[in-house]
């Protein structure tokens, strides 16, 4: 995973772009992800796997 890092920051604004063009740039759906994403975290880290 030897990417440069210039490939990597555009790797990274594709992704940022391709979630904004999902959702039409809805910050319900971003809020979606974020809570999705602090639930993962938050069972994680409680004792599951």
């Amino acid at each position: 995973m030897a990417f440069p890092k210039a490939m990597k920051r555009q790797l990274e604004m594709l992704q940022m772009e391709n979630l904004s063009l999902v959702y039409g740039g809805n910050l319900n759906g971003i809020l979606y992800i974020f809570l999705l994403s602090i639930r993962r975290v938050r069972t994680s880290s409680s004792g599951g796997e």
